[in-house]
């Protein structure tokens, strides 16, 4: 099954998704991945999410390299917690730091499910042409 966060990156939405949403791809302790969706803030170069005790931090715990999806594309981050100038500007020190490295990260959640859309538009097109003709007919 694909996991809610992940569908509208896969099918082609990222950039209108990502500029609400941040997609973090995390490495899990079982050598697998882990999708999870954020609100974000972004302030100063440097990407930040909202802690809620969720697994993926856990993973950043045990890994402090991810990758994160938003409206510009995929960055390759490093986690740190928020420095004290950061907590004055973002309200409270529950957020975590996402700083752009170039060390390598896990691969991102590519857009395979284009071909949906086309789909659904011809499926479209033939049902307006099925109803006009029983208009007509």
């Amino acid at each position: 099954m694909i996991a809610p966060a992940v569908l509208g990156w896969r099918l082609g939405l990222g950039w209108l998704l990502g500029r609400r949403w941040l997609l973090l791809t995390t490495t899990t302790t079982q050598d697998g991945t882990r999708h999870s969706l954020h609100a974000f803030r972004f302030y100063s170069g440097t990407l930040y999410v909202p802690r809620d005790g969720g697994a993926w931090e856990n993973d950043l715990v045990a890994a402090s390299r991810a990758l994160a999806q938003t409206h510009p594309g995929p960055l390759a981050v490093r986690t740190r917690p928020p420095i004290e100038a950061e907590v004055v500007v973002l309200g409270s020190s529950d957020w975590v730091a996402l700083e752009p490295t170039a060390e390598p990260t896990v691969g991102m959640v590519e857009p395979d499910l284009m071909w949906v859309w086309p789909m659904v538009a011809a499926l479209i097109a033939a049902g307006l042409v099925v109803a006009a003709r029983r208009r007509d007919g």
